[in-house]
């Protein structure tokens, strides 16, 4: 068993799934209530502009938001162009930490989005995200809800947070859609497989350059494939075309002969399911737990991560791409936002097996019953997959 946070673009703000509502919802935690669709959000001047960017937020200067209409808001207007995927907007919880005996799915955090239809901003969509414990400390996850802006438009951001009673400082933000996705694999399929990390140019002796190291998708996709395959203390240094270097660190170790020689086949697939199983669509950290047939995993169980959530499969180096997930037997208990993303848009794997059924329809489980050893799909078997286990 290994325990680790899942892939995210970002970590500036950790906390459990939204739970999106429909427009005329309101949000009510204790007495503190907001109504997100009420017009004069739409009409509200914004406290700041982000513009056409990338990523960036904006933390409220107080809990008080200042604003006569749309009260207890905190609000940024953004351009996105949608491309190549959506760009994600977000509000997290920027007031003090609560300790865990206070409770702490009392801190909240909502986030709404207004879409510019030539005229007006008109309420979409509004999501809701409530704080959650730390299984292995006695700590609380601040919470972040998020919500994706699906075409190319002007919005407004509008944010919210508190704790029980009380209204608390806000930082609402866009961020890029989730970096890990086939788009960012494309260009590794020759790389990846073939060359050692610590591989060098025959004819000058320099190391060699990996292409995909010119674009952030590409870093981020190599970042987790390291952290991977090779075991926590290793590090590597990659270079891209124009000789740059990029210094990436080992964390699981499911694939250590990758560092020394070219990843065959049992090294790809052990990356594959290890990167697939840290996919989380919504960015946010959070812990998990990962099960499998290699050695760097093995069967052990924590009784802090007792939630079967799925087993993730595949070869993402062969061309084209193999990914697959199926549903644990307890994936439908209190499912995460963001994880498990079969069906979903920009969602890096398809369900495994017909009218998605759980791994049992084609997954050997270990006789630990603490995941699986082998799943096969169309009759081909993977033998490598990962399983993984949430808190819950």
């Amino acid at each position: 068993m290994r325990v680790l946070g899942i892939a995210v673009p970002f970590t500036a703000m950790v906390g459990c799934g939204s739970a999106e509502s429909g427009s005329g919802d309101s949000m009510d935690v204790g007495q503190v209530t907001q109504r997100f669709d009420e017009s004069t959000c739409g009409s509200t001047t914004s406290d700041v502009n982000f513009g056409q960017s990338d990523s960036t937020s904006s933390t409220s200067p107080d809990a008080n938001y200042n604003h006569a209409t749309c009260t207890h808001a905190y609000m940024a207007s953004a351009f996105s162009d949608s491309k190549p995927k959506p760009e994600i907007a977000y509000a997290g919880y920027a007031g003090p930490t609560v300790p865990p005996s206070w409770g702490c799915n009392g801190m909240f955090a909502t986030v709404s989005i207004w879409k510019w239809n030539g005229s007006a901003y008109l309420h979409q969509r509004t999501a809701t995200a409530f704080g959650t414990k730390n299984p292995d400390w006695d700590i609380c996850y601040p919470p972040a809800a998020f919500l994706s802006m699906d075409s190319s438009s002007w919005y407004k951001v509008v944010g919210q947070a508190g704790y029980a009673l009380s209204y608390q400082p806000v930082r609402v933000g866009v961020t890029p859609g989730s970096s890990f996705t086939f788009n960012g694999l494309t260009g590794l399929k020759g790389s990846l497989s073939t060359h050692r990390l610590m591989s060098r140019n025959g004819a000058t002796g320099l190391p060699a350059t990996w292409p995909s190291l010119s674009t952030p998708e590409g870093r981020m996709t190599i970042k987790y494939a390291v952290s991977c395959a090779l075991p926590a203390g290793r590090t590597v240094t990659l270079y891209d075309a124009n000789g740059n270097g990029y210094t990436f660190s080992g964390a699981v170790g499911v694939a250590p002969e990758w560092e020394t020689r070219a990843c065959g086949e049992s090294c790809q697939e052990s990356v594959s399911a290890c990167m697939l199983a840290r996919v989380n669509l919504t960015g946010i950290h959070l812990p998990i737990s990962l099960n499998g047939p290699n050695q760097a995993l093995g069967w052990n169980q924590s009784s802090n991560y007792s939630r079967e959530e799925a087993a993730y499969f595949g070869n993402v180096f062969s061309n084209p791409p193999v990914a697959y997930a199926c549903k644990g037997r307890d994936a439908d208990l209190r499912p995460i936002n963001g994880r498990l993303c079969i069906g979903q848009k920009d969602c890096p794997y398809v369900s495994a097996f017909q009218n998605d059924a759980g791994c049992a329809a084609g997954c050997t489980a270990d006789p630990s019953g603490a995941g699986y050893t082998a799943c096969t799909v169309g009759g081909r078997t993977f033998s490598r997959p990962v399983t993984v286990w949430t808190a819950r």
